[in-house]
């Protein structure tokens, strides 16, 4: 990168240091723009030789090594940051309420010898919390999305195995008042579709009905889905955008593929930083520079936006420089 690139990708980069208050902010820019610059090597050097789950792949060896650097892990200690979300079994919320429903259905049949069968949950999810920056961006995006009646799809209230099992989950990561409020709560789902005419859904969101709103759970895509997708779709959008010869069609790829990325989380922790990376990478090698985003978060965006949406804001902030 010249200078003049460092700079603007330096801006690009801001939003995502707020995360980290335990050192110099300007570690981590320093951090990103070496993972940039390596990047975009590989993009100008090789284009689409190198597949994109690898360029994920070798951006998130840098966030690990970062995070081990930093002392940045999970509570038992466990590495997190750039780890992909990976296993041959895996089980959405809808798929585990199936299980459950099914385990409660053969244990009323076996009585006193229905074996103990631990029920849950294996999908990531998020937790926006109403007291977090993020929480009205989120609720925004998502209310508009409904009033464009495309790209998202509402579910309305989750069967009562699902509502058992996500309350499960919720009160071990958060404390609600009233006393009761797990008790009370009931949820609907709304599922951010692939495009606006399939049924394939992404990231679901599961608000509480009836109450006030102290929080959204987002539960994205399964390990299997992820493995699906970037070896499918999302890589087949990185090898056409980078033969792509027209400025304002490439753009439109990256657009899709940045969205796609952002919807799949793919690392246990660390997603939105190397989508980030790789985003800044695509624009460069596009000659397109990576501005500041000019709404709140670009990923937030990407993940609670249905694609022709997120792809209408991004190419307002970057189509005029392409």
């Amino acid at each position: 990168m010249n200078s003049e690139q460092e700079n603007a990708c330096e801006a690009f980069l801001q939003v995502t240091q707020h995360s980290f208050k335990d050192y110099d902010q300007s570690v981590w820019i320093s951090h990103c723009l070496k993972e940039v610059d390596q990047a975009l090597l590989v993009l100008t050097r090789a284009g689409a030789a190198m597949p994109l789950l690898e360029l994920l792949n070798l951006i998130a060896s840098g966030r690990a090594a970062f995070a081990a650097q930093q002392g940045h892990c999970s509570v038992s200690g466990e590495p997190e940051f750039g780890v992909l979300r990976s296993g041959t079994y895996d089980r959405s919320i809808r798929e585990a309420a199936n299980y459950y429903r099914h385990v409660l259905k053969v244990g009323r049949m076996l009585g006193d010898h229905a074996p103990e069968v631990q029920l849950t949950f294996t999908a990531s999810t998020s937790l926006f919390r109403h007291q977090d920056a993020l929480f009205e961006p989120l609720i925004q995006n998502l209310s508009e999305a409904i009033k464009s009646g495309s790209g998202i799809e509402e579910m309305g209230l989750i069967s009562r195995h699902a509502n058992f099992l996500i309350n499960e989950r919720l009160k071990l990561l958060v404390q609600i008042e009233p006393e009761g409020f797990f008790d009370k709560a009931r949820y609907a789902e709304l599922r951010i579709l692939r495009k606006p005419d399939s049924s394939v859904g992404l990231s679901s969101f599961y608000l509480v009905q009836g109450m006030s709103l102290p929080f959204v759970l987002v539960e994205h895509p399964t390990p299997r889905q992820v493995a699906e997708c970037l070896q499918g779709d999302a890589n087949e959008l990185y090898v056409r955008a980078m033969a792509e010869q027209d400025s304002s069609t490439y753009l439109a790829l990256v657009s899709e593929l940045v969205w796609l990325v952002c919807q799949l989380m793919p690392y246990l922790r660390g997603s939105a930083a190397i989508a980030s990376v790789l985003t800044a990478a695509l624009l460069l090698a596009g000659d397109i520079s990576p501005k500041k985003y000019s709404g709140t978060r670009l990923d937030l965006d990407a993940l609670s936006l249905p694609m022709a949406m997120f792809r209408k804001r991004f190419l307002a902030d970057y189509a005029q420089q392409a």
